[in-house]
């Protein structure tokens, strides 16, 4: 039995005997308690929650279409493809499990994987040495919340902005890895929704430009492509450049497949900059010595403008006042962007 004590309603109380407090308050208390604390967390944390979570019940939906092969001799397209996916259930992506849970739609699984984010949740806070009067905010916090009736999808999608990927990640898996999974288990519906979550664009066809410069490059390839042709595809409407593409043999469509949905995605992953708000605590003696130093840099300016010494080491001729003032700001300036940059920015 886990076990932290934390002072909660006068109190000194297991915080894991509160998790379900914790769960009911929904994605409000979620968000206000980790806006308190200034904080964003892994992916793999809530992946490993939500697979702990669902896996019993696609374990069970994987046999039973297994049994009906073995007694039939054969599946069905739909559930052949339902087959194949969850073949790669211990593999999916943070948004498949997600979907997975949203779609059996069950209240148990829906709470238990809230339950686990939780948990996990006040391990890795505990682990990183966060102090037991914040960690009974949290559930402060709860007490004080109604209870929330959000489904699981939209308790996720309120909750997205604070989990992240860790660098040569998207969606919790490596690029390789999420390229593989998605092939095999993955739609372009779903691929657009991944998109989406990710304010990341996946059309569902290729527009004329694009179709001209993949047919070139596809031709080009070939050996085949010459001035003439290329004239011919840059003055071609989508009909004949899909006409062009079948005539020289070419698997081109102006529709988009999975594997170049894929490809879409992986490339503005990776091109895609993300930029972290905050992860250290907010540390009120940080904040304090910051301000002090501040306080005792705008007080050696004042002194220069004054032409006053500040220290031995800084008495200058009033004719150098200038130059010096001038260096003193932008050392202030300096300190004050260290201690901002080392404040906002997040490193896993």
């Amino acid at each position: 039995m886990k076990r932290k004590i934390v002072p909660y309603r006068e109190r000194n109380e297991n915080i894991y005997d509160h998790l379900d407090l914790l769960v009911k308050g929904g994605s409000s208390v979620f968000l206000d308690f980790f806006y308190t604390i200034n904080r964003r967390l892994k992916r793999a944390i809530r992946i490993k929650a939500y697979q702990t979570a669902i896996l019993p019940t696609l374990d069970a939906a994987y046999q039973e279409l297994k049994d009906k092969k073995v007694e039939n001799g054969k599946l069905g397209l739909e559930d052949l493809n339902r087959f194949k996916r969850l073949a790669f259930r211990r593999s999916f992506s943070e948004t498949q499990y997600i979907l997975e849970i949203q779609t059996f739609n069950d209240e148990k699984i829906s709470y238990e994987a809230k339950h686990h984010l939780w948990e996990a949740i006040i391990d890795h806070l505990i682990e990183i040495g966060l102090s037991t009067d914040i960690l009974g905010n949290a559930l402060e916090l709860a007490y004080q919340a109604p209870q929330e009736a959000k489904d699981f999808l939209a308790f996720n999608q309120d909750i997205d902005p604070y989990f992240i990927d860790e660098k040569g990640m998207f969606d919790g898996l490596d690029f390789n890895r999420f390229n593989e999974v998605m092939i095999k288990t993955s739609s372009v519906k779903e691929l657009q929704y991944i998109a989406e979550r990710y304010e990341l664009k996946v059309p569902m066809r290729l527009n004329r430009k694009q179709f001209q410069t993949a047919l070139k490059e596809r031709l080009e390839a070939q050996g085949n492509l010459n001035d003439e042709l290329s004239l011919i595809i840059d003055q071609a409407n989508l009909q004949k450049l899909d006409y062009l593409a079948k005539t020289s043999k070419i698997n081109l469509s102006a529709y988009i497949s999975k594997a170049q949905a894929v490809d879409l995605l992986l490339e503005q992953a990776q091109n895609k900059r993300v930029i972290s708000i905050k992860t250290p605590f907010i540390d009120e003696a940080n904040i304090k010595l910051l301000q002090e130093k501040i306080t005792h840099f705008e007080t050696v300016i004042k002194r220069l403008e004054n032409h006053q010494p500040v220290a031995e080491e800084i008495q200058t001729p009033p004719r150098r006042s200038r130059f010096i003032r001038g260096i003193l700001l932008g050392f202030l300036l300096a300190i004050i962007a260290f201690y901002l940059f080392d404040y906002f920015l997040y490193t896993p």
